[in-house]
Formats: structure tokens, sequence, C-alpha cells
């Protein structure tokens, strides 16, 4: 493997690499950081919703289904009185 010197650095041919202005750059990072914030927001908001509105065992189950991933070893079912609930 070759590692390029700095000599080699220094002779490359094509066009150097373009600066950013930061008057140009300034608004599109803070759109950015807006709509990751935004979209941090919906998902914390999605997610107490959620939450908030399980009533039933069964709500409960079907939540943890959502939060952890598959396995291929799958747990019994949920029995809740006479009834099994299993995931979706």
């Amino acid at each position: 493997m070759r590692y390029e010197s700095s000599a080699d650095a220094l002779n490359r041919k094509g066009a150097p690499p373009k600066r950013w202005d930061p008057e140009e750059l300034g608004p599109a990072l803070l759109a950015r950081d807006d709509f990751r914030k935004i979209v941090k927001n919906a998902k914390i908001d999605f997610w107490r919703n959620i939450i908030h509105n399980a009533i039933t065992n069964a709500d409960v189950f079907r939540i943890a289904g959502w939060v952890r991933t598959q396995s291929a070893f799958q747990p019994p079912p949920l029995q809740v009185g006479d009834e099994d609930f299993e995931a979706p």
C-alpha cells in the first residue's frame, strides 16, 4: 500500500476543494438543526401518546413488541385470565 506524501498531495491535479461561505452555509445548518429538533420532538410526542393511551394489558404487550427486536426464540404467549396474547 502506497502512502501519499505531502509533495504528491500538492501536485495532485484537479480543482481545489471549494470553501463554503459561512453566510451561505449558515441558513442550511439552521434549517437542518430545526428539522432534526422537529423530528425528535415528534417521536417523543408519539411514544408518550402511545404509552399514555395504553389501557389494557394487550396494549402494553403490543408496545413491548414494538420496542424489542425479533429473535429466533419467541417467548410463550402472555396469559391474562383466560386469554392468550401473542406478538403480532
